[in-house]
């Protein structure tokens, strides 16, 4: 960092008096040029500096920032758990816990700096604080233009706090010596003068110094000084820049965040580095420390004017500008600021290459960011550039449970543009356009059309020269990643595990474990136990923790969860699905997740709130898009949890108004067994196709032939599906599914073969004294409390309808007639 001229001795005293100062004042005070003199002069440690802007506000982004700086300045190691945040490995909301952990475990202390604190939102400031107070190593000075978090006066006094105000920052009299020439030179009427039009503010008495001595050199009138300062510093701060050919030159070199003097020369030409000493030298930034290398940084409000300055420049030396910057900038630059420029150079095909490349970090860490710096774009910029309209609505649809008219928009944009191309002989543009169809289709929930767009990528894939492969690079595979989850939430599932195999040469770790987890549950959902747990152990039990809230994490948190249904441990995999709760009304797996947890709520036997909690979710995502291979399976555990709870009529109605499919026949089959159309079960089994692939479904239908073709008689039929059942649980490693077995069991055959419901699973579908299902009982424990029936309906969540049928068939079952009889009745029977 190159340290101002300004000694203000009496300033740098007082930073670092506390282990925390936070130097509030209005913009263009001087705050970071005091920061950097002090870090000039005091004992150095190792320190992380920080800049926030706009695009960091977060505390998913503000915690990225943090700890890539700390990697980069080798505060923190590159293989630490703080450090696998940056690769995906672990969920923002982690790190502070992570940086505690890693800050405490070192033996000096470190300083971080953060410029503008005042842009990090409520939540980020909060869990900045929560690291001050416990992070004891950790010493920081930051610069604000309000008051923060921080300020309150018992986190001033518990992490100790000393504060600088504007007040304290204002420029004196005697100061203007030490700024320039000029200052020694004016008079003390015009000191005086000149610090009242600027209110003693360091950047605009820089400015106004600079304006004073152009005035001189030009024989300007000393009456109108004054006037001219004035007029100078209301209409902009360009006139510190000098000619023309200056400003121009600044404002290319303000396009990028930062600039070193390699991308200073690429620019504006070889005399680019003495340009940036020169900007240090007047105040007008200075260099800094930007992700491990040193750059310069135009103060914000000189950018500011620098940016408007630049819409007056030939827009093709502009737009040259941005691309040279981006280009630049990949190799140290922050990826959202990359992406930002990129879009600025109207290339794009190389915005959407590097968001594909780059997904994984922007969804897990950047969504916001990426949002706010791509609606800064006017819509006739995302009209033009279909790409950039889509990658903004993929990510706007990441926080939409349904997607918006905004997005819908966007996507629209979007597609018009591909449409409007003339078909390209180049494979990776091609390439480029099926992934920018799957990702618009994906975004408006469109998940067949995405698929197929998915498809037709991994055909163009299949015909790739090596060469071309090794041009794409890793964007390739992230793209290949998407295409396997696309697949999924069509509902493609054995489409999606023969994709993923295309992954298999993936260097990059995150990506690895990513496939790994959704290749976990894809074959744990399909029955396939030994590969679910084959493909869990790729990740690596030391990640299970850290992952648990990633969009990465996934398909790991149902690996989990269903393998511990497999190994009887029910309590392990609720907890599994814990962490998926948290993003549940806006997750595009949901009917997964309301099926997981249905289906433990049945193996549980609680099933009356399975049935009470499945019809509240459903109803609260009601109107959200699902595919009907995955309906197919929440009706289908809907339709038995109302059978499990005697609600014979709503499992027809389910039934009936599912989108079929063979989770919905084997429902079906199962409730036909209930009324006794034995025959019809059976015919219903064996007209069915899809169960082959799918061991869990292969049992559940074998179960279900052995029942009826017992029942009907025909016991060599029976025994040979209830030997098929046997081998199928055996071979996959399954226990769940004997949870539809019959209660009294399929007698010595059964036991012979396997065919015993395990200790750990409930008895959902048995019946109680008087053929009372479940749900009868609980509304019989409630008839006990003399409430009316149509409180009884609130507090269940049924209609006052439903609640009538339901006691109506407790009287007809208890042979009674109204409420205090059937209490009586109850009783005698051990039921209450």
């Amino acid at each position: 960092m190159t340290p101002s001229r300004i000694t203000r001795a009496r300033l740098l005293d007082e930073i670092g008096r506390e282990r925390a100062t936070v130097i509030r004042a209005a913009a263009g005070s001087g705050k970071t040029s005091l920061i950097v003199d002090w870090l000039a002069t005091s004992e150095r440690m190792p320190t992380a500096w920080v800049m926030l802007d706009e695009q960091c506000r977060s505390a998913a982004s503000f915690w990225h920032r943090v700890i890539a700086t700390m990697v980069g300045q080798g505060i923190v190691a590159e293989g630490s758990a703080a450090a696998r945040l940056l690769s995906g490995e672990a969920d923002a909301t982690q790190a502070p816990g992570l940086l505690i952990a890693e800050l405490n475990a070192r033996a000096a202390e470190v300083l971080l700096v953060v410029d503008d604190l005042h842009l990090l939102d409520s939540a980020a400031q909060e869990q900045l604080r929560h690291v001050l107070t416990h992070a004891h190593r950790l010493r920081l000075i930051a610069a604000s233009r309000t008051a923060t978090l921080l300020d309150d006066p018992e986190t001033a006094v518990r992490i100790g706090l000393g504060t600088l105000t504007g007040d304290d920052l204002l420029v004196t009299p005697d100061e203007l010596h030490a700024l320039s020439p000029v200052g020694a030179d004016l008079s003390p009427a015009e000191r005086d003068e000149l610090l009242a039009i600027t209110r003693g503010n360091m950047l605009s008495v820089r400015l106004a110094l600079s304006v004073v001595d152009r005035a001189r050199s030009e024989n300007a009138d000393e009456v109108d000084l004054v006037a001219t300062i004035a007029r100078q510093m209301s209409r902009d701060v360009l006139g510190s820049f000098g000619s023309p050919r200056d400003r121009d030159r600044a404002a290319l070199l303000g396009i990028p965040p930062a600039v070193d003097d390699e991308l200073a020369t690429a620019l504006v030409g070889p005399d680019g580095p003495s340009l940036l000493a020169g900007f240090v030298e007047s105040g007008a930034g200075q260099t800094l420390t930007e992700r491990g290398h040193d750059a310069f940084v135009f103060h914000a409000v000189v950018r500011a004017a620098l940016g408007e300055h630049a819409e007056s420049l030939d827009a093709e030396e502009v737009r040259r500008a941005h691309g040279v910057s981006a280009a630049h900038l990949m190799r140290w630059g922050d990826p959202v600021d990359v992406l930002k420029l990129i879009v600025g150079s109207g290339d794009d095909d190389a915005a959407w290459a590097y968001f594909v490349t780059l997904f994984s970090v922007f969804s897990l860490h950047r969504i916001d960011d990426v949002i706010r710096v791509l609606r800064e774009f006017p819509d006739e910029v995302l009209r033009a550039q279909g790409k950039v309209a889509i990658a903004l609505a993929v990510e706007m649809s990441e926080r939409e449970a349904r997607p918006s008219r905004r997005v819908v928009e966007l996507v629209r944009w979007g597609l018009d543009d591909l449409d409007r191309r003339e078909p390209s002989d180049d494979v990776i543009e091609r390439c480029l356009r099926h992934t920018a169809r799957m990702g618009a289709f994906r975004a408006v929930r469109r998940y067949a059309e995405a698929a197929d767009a998915g498809a037709a990528l991994l055909a163009e894939v299949d015909a790739m020269t090596d060469e071309v492969r090794e041009r794409m690079g890793s964007s390739l595979f992230a793209a290949i990643l998407q295409v396997a989850i696309t697949s999924m939430l069509a509902g493609r599932l054995d489409t999606a595990v023969v994709q993923s195999a295309t992954l298999a040469g993936d260097a990059e770790p995150g990506r690895r474990r990513h496939i790994a987890g959704l290749l976990a549950y894809l074959h744990g959902y399909r029955g396939n136990m030994p590969m679910a747990r084959s493909h869990r152990a790729e990740i690596g039990a030391d990640l299970g923790d850290t992952w648990s809230r990633t969009v990465q994490g996934v398909g790991w948190n149902f690996a989990n969860a269903l393998i511990a249904i497999e190994e009887g441990d029910l309590a392990r995999a609720r907890s599994a699905l814990g962490p998926l709760q948290y993003r549940a009304d806006r997750f595009e797996h949901w009917p997964m997740l309301l099926w997981a947890e249905a289906y433990l709520r049945l193996l549980e036997g609680d099933t009356v709130a399975g049935y009470d909690e499945l019809n509240l979710a459903v109803r609260a995502h009601r109107g959200r898009v699902a595919v009907p291979a995955h309906l197919d399976g929440l009706f289908a555990i809907h339709a038995d949890l109302a059978r499990a709870v005697g609600e014979t009529a709503d499992a027809k109605r389910l039934l009936g108004e599912s989108p079929g499919g063979p989770a919905t026949d084997l429902a079906r089959a199962r409730l036909l067994l209930d009324q006794g159309e034995d025959q019809d079960a059976l015919s219903l089994v064996r007209s069915t196709t899809l169960f082959h692939n799918w061991p869990r479904r292969l049992v559940e239908a074998e179960l279900i032939v052995a029942r009826a073709a017992d029942r009907l008689g025909l016991a060599a039929q029976s025994r040979a599906a209830l030997g098929r059942a046997g081998a199928a649980l055996s071979r996959f490693e399954l226990t769940s599914p004997l949870v539809f077995a019959p209660s009294e069991g399929f007698g010595a055959d059964g036991a012979g073969l396997g065919i015993r419901r395990p200790a750990h699973l409930g008895d959902p579908f048995r019946t109680t004294g008087g053929d009372l299902s479940p749900r009868e009982l609980l509304v019989l424990r409630y008839l006990r409390s003399g409430e009316p029936l149509p409180r009884l309906a609130e507090r269940l969540h049924v209609s006052p309808n439903t609640i009538k049928s339901q006691v109506k068939s407790i009287y007809r079952k208890l042979g009674v007639a109204q409420r205090a009889a059937a209490i009586v009745a109850a009783q005698e029977r051990g039921l209450l």
